[in-house]
This record gives structure tokens, sequence and C-alpha cells, in this order.
């Protein structure tokens, strides 16, 4: 939902401000004249990304089309964009929103004068009112409720609907977010870019698709001529040739899985990467990642502002576990969910052909389970999901074995998906392994699928049953595969808003989408941290045990094995409670 503040100073040609009237609200059909140019509000929190613009207390008088933007600038990180106090210092604190913007860094923060200067925009198709620039100020709205009070009579109504006072969750501090997008002034005069892309960490579907559009919006759009690609990773920087990048090159990538300049995990050295970004000029830097590279992207960012240097430098969202922070998805999510989706369909085709068939298949999720969760709900074939966020007892009374034997009892299959990293605790103590890490610094999982079904087997022949058992591994398949219709699209539009935000020179930045809309991430909101799955109250876990109908699997001790939310916090800072 995107949100213009309210200037700091009122001109002379404005009215002064009246008193705070209550938020309102339009529920249903278009916006009509009478609401003003910025009160648009369709339908409830249900829209996901429905603009929201001043939507109480003060509003600057209509303009007629066509006419020149009255925008503000962006207010600092910990400020309130829409402050619904009162003139007499009095406040509601159930009927105010109060928006706190997540600043982004600027090359005119740390750079001198003479080494910054503006330039108009090149994009000239851009210009068209209703479409073309961003303008200043406008932020989209992150997790922001509203209740429509419908008790209270409508204050106006008519064949647009009728219109009700809604308030927003009693203290709520809204988070916003810079919208992404063209700027009418830029910072970077086309000619003298010379940038550079490069691919960390693990593959993931859409990487071509990134690059392709990354080069092709800056050589067809801005007119940049010097592009180059960073072969295999971080370490590419000072340990591989450089690729120079041209649309006659990437033309065709996108066609294909994987990543067209390779990629490595570890390799990082700050020092020696920004010695070789500055001894070959580079001035834009696109680094595709996930948590750990955005880690290491800010380390960089430090780096160049510490030096004082024009480099501005941003990251897009690369995982297929879709456990970045903040963003709605990441790009390789959906086409991850649909291939997972197959091999789900496959193992409950095998368990139904064969008397007590069981399936079993093991799914990527180190940290977070959000492809099981994603795939199962969209195949509905699954009786038993596993992740890591929820511990659960493999054998004894309501455990998982037990589970078993009453789904093949009642159902005469059983169908499980888990996810790698659920169930460490069970391998680790099997087969007495030893925490180590990657190169880029993840635990190394031992495999929770093979202990599941040689349990399953063991216990089955214990008993004297007979069972059919097909275990399918599919791990690296979902995510080395080209991009599904919907994550191509995805990476198209990350890549352009990419591009708009670096030209802009905005800095020190993850692109992504919040509410359907674009938006810069800063760095610090996304380096450490992990998303998962909510347990505790999430939306999404709710709605896969209502699909499943599994119970929630007793520890050894006999606790709940669903954890709570202060459990949760020490998996990671942020959880997720979406669909």
């Amino acid at each position: 939902m995107a949100f213009a503040s309210p200037p700091p100073v009122l001109s002379p040609c404005r009215p002064a401000r009246p008193p705070r009237r209550p938020l309102r609200l339009r529920r249903y059909g278009p916006p009509s004249a009478a609401d003003g140019q910025l009160r648009r509000l369709s339908s409830l929190a249900s829209t996901a990304g429905s603009p929201l613009r001043q939507a109480g207390g003060w509003r600057p008088p209509l303009r007629p089309h066509g006419a020149p933007r009255m925008d503000a600038a962006v207010p600092e990180e910990g400020t309130s964009a829409a402050d619904g106090s009162s003139s007499n210092g009095a406040s509601d604190a159930d009927s105010v929103l109060r928006v706190r913007v997540r600043r982004v860094g600027h090359l005119t923060d740390y750079c001198d004068n003479a080494m910054v200067k503006e330039y108009p925009n090149p994009i000239r198709r851009a210009m068209a009112d209703g479409f073309g620039f961003v303008p200043k100020g406008e932020v989209v709205l992150k997790n922001v409720a509203l209740r429509a009070d419908e008790s209270t009579t409508p204050a106006t109504g008519g064949e647009a609907g009728p219109e009700f006072q809604a308030t927003c969750r009693a203290g709520q501090d809204a988070p916003a977010y810079l919208r992404a997008g063209p700027r009418e002034t830029v910072y970077f005069e086309p000619r003298a870019v010379r940038a550079a892309i490069v691919t960390c960490g693990g593959i993931a579907p859409g990487l071509n698709t990134v690059i392709r559009a990354i080069v092709m919006t800056l050589t067809r759009e801005y007119g940049v001529e010097t592009v180059f690609g960073i072969q295999s990773g971080y370490r590419g920087f000072y340990a591989k040739n450089w690729l120079a990048l041209t649309p006659e090159l990437v033309e065709n990538i996108h066609k294909d899985g994987g990543t067209f300049l390779g990629t490595s995990r570890g390799g990082h050295d700050t020092t020696r990467i920004v010695d070789a970004l500055e001894t070959r000029g580079i001035n834009q830097l696109y680094v595709c990642g996930g948590d750990g590279t955005v880690a290491g992207a800010l380390a960089l960012q430090e780096e160049i502002i510490k030096r004082r240097l024009p480099i501005a430098l941003c990251t897009l969202p690369k995982t297929v576990d879709d456990d970045l922070c903040v963003i709605d998805r990441s790009f390789g999510f959906e086409t991850a969910v649909e291939e997972a989706q197959h091999a789900i369909n496959a193992a409950a085709r095998e368990a139904r052909d064969f008397p007590n068939g069981i399936g079993l298949v093991k799914l990527m999720g180190r940290n977070s389970g959000f492809i099981a969760v994603h795939a199962a709900l969209a195949s509905g074939e699954a009786d038993c999901v596993l992740i890591p966020e929820v511990p659960f007892a493999i054998s004894g009374p309501g455990g998982l074995l037990e589970y078993i034997e009453h789904q093949l009892d009642e159902r005469g299959k059983v169908v499980i998906v888990v996810a790698e990293g659920a169930g460490q605790e069970h391998v680790a103590d099997a087969v007495g392994a030893v925490r180590s890490r990657d190169a880029s610094g993840n635990k190394l999982l031992s495999d929770i699928g093979l202990r599941l079904l040689n349990d399953i087997k063991a216990h089955f022949a214990g008993i004297g049953t007979e069972v059919s058992c097909k275990f399918i591994d599919p791990t690296y398949m979902v995510r080395s595969c080209a991009p599904c219709a919907g994550d191509s699209l995805l990476c198209t539009l990350l890549a352009h808003s990419a591009v708009h935000g670096l030209f802009g020179g905005h800095s020190g930045f993850m692109v992504g989408p919040v509410n359907g809309v674009n938006v810069y991430v800063p760095f610090q909101e996304v380096a450490g941290k992990q998303k998962v799955v909510d347990v505790a109250s999430g939306r999404l876990w709710l709605r896969l045990l209502s699909s499943t109908g599994q119970p929630d699997f007793a520890l050894p001790s006999g606790q709940p094995a669903r954890r709570s939310s202060s459990a949760m916090s020490t998996v990671s800072a942020v959880s997720t409670d979406s669909l």
C-alpha cells in the first residue's frame, strides 16, 4: 500500500491544517471524485498492494489532471509520517496510524558534492502523468490492518458503496519502505557508468533472467555502455577474469536454469573486493543472493562509505527457501514450490497404487519450511508435513510412527513431506554427527530423509506388517530448472527496480516486493536475520494443519511440539503469517 507523507512545512498557497478527522475507509467500488486524489484505499487489508495515501488528517487540495504533483520528502527513520495528535497534544492510540519510514542510504550521505551531480532522467517515456516517475516521499506500508466500524451509520453512500469510519490497531507502528521505481533526477551520467553483476551462494530459478534484465535495462533504457559480469561469486572479483556483458550475449540466457556467470560459496574478502571495484572504476554493483550474501554486501557498503567512494550497491533476493525478511517472497521460490509439488504428487501416486503404501518426500528448507508447507498445500496430497520450526518425536506414544500406523489402518496409504532441516536432533543423536559449517557459514545437515526411511522400515518389520515405502529426494532438482512464468516476471521487475534505485543515487538496499509493490529495504533489516513459518499463530501453518489433519507430534518428554512465540524468537527475529 503506497503512502505519501504530508509536506513538513506548509506553503502560503496551501490552506491551514484543519483539526484531525477520523481515518475513513471506502469499502467497496472505485474511488469517486469526492474522495480526493490522495485518499484511496480499495477494499480491506485482504487487497494486498492497495495504495494508501493520506487517508486521514490534513489533505492537500485537489489538483487538475496533468498538474504537477505536490510531493514531500521522505521523513527520517523514527519519525511519524502520519501523526494523529490533536492540537492540544492529546492523542488517540486507537485511531492514529504512525508510519516509521525505513531510511535507505544515498550517495549524497557520504560523497563530496563534487563527486555526485544531478542529471535529468533519460527515460523519457516515464514522463507520462499517472505512471512515470516515483514522487519523493512515496513509501509502501507493511502489515497494516484497519478495522471498519460497520456499527456506525455510513457517512456517505451510493453506487460506490457505503463509507465507514476505520481505525488502526491500538498502538500500531507501521513500518514503511521507499517505493521502487524511476526517479525524475538521477545521480549518474549514463555514459560514465561502469556496472558489475555478481551471483553468489546456491543457484535458483531466475538468476539468468535477472542478469539479462539488468543488462537490458542499463543499456537500452539508460544508455550505459559498460557492464561486467563477475564469475564464480564473490571470489571472482579478485580470482577470475571479468566478463563484458552485452545485450547480444545475454539475449537468450533467461531460457536456462542456473547462472550464466557461475557462483560459489564463501570467498568474501571485503578489502580485496572494494580494491577491485575502485581499480576498475566500478560505480554500480548488483549482487544476487540470500541472507548470507546480503551480510557480505553490507560489509562492502560499510567499506565503501569508509573510503567515501561514489559506488552504489544493491542486492536482489535470491533464495528458493524464501527465508528473507520483510519482503513477500524471493525469486525462485514459486518455481521451487511448483517442482516440489510434482514430487509430492508422484509419491502420492506410488503410495496409492500399492497396499500399505508410504510416500516419503524430502524437500529443501534448511531453517524454514516454506517450500514444504506451500508445496503440500498446493498438492493437497500430503498427510503429514515436518518442518524445522516444529520439533517432533519419531517413536513412542503420539509420535510419527504411531500416526503412520493409524493412517495405514484408516486409509491404506500415507504421504509424508519433510524439509531437510527438520528433526536434525534425531539425526545428530543417531550418528554422533559433529556440527560443522560450509563456506557460507551454514550448518551442514545430516539426512533426515534416510533416517525416517530406515526407521519406518524397521518399525513395520518389527510388528510384522508389510509396507511399500518409496523415498523421493528432488532437493536440487527444484532449484536448477528454468523459472516459471511468475518467477520470470518477478525477476524482470526486480531488475528494473534495482537499476532505477542505483541511478536514483540510493545504495545499501535490497529490492523486493512488499504488499505486492517493489520497495527498497535497507541491508540492516535483512542481514543476519531469517524469516520462519509462524507455527504459534500464523495462518499459513494453521491452514496446513487443516489440510493434512496431522496432530502436533509429542516430544519424548510429553510437551506439545508446537513452538511458542518466545521460542521462535531464538530462531529468527522475524516470523510470518502469510496466506
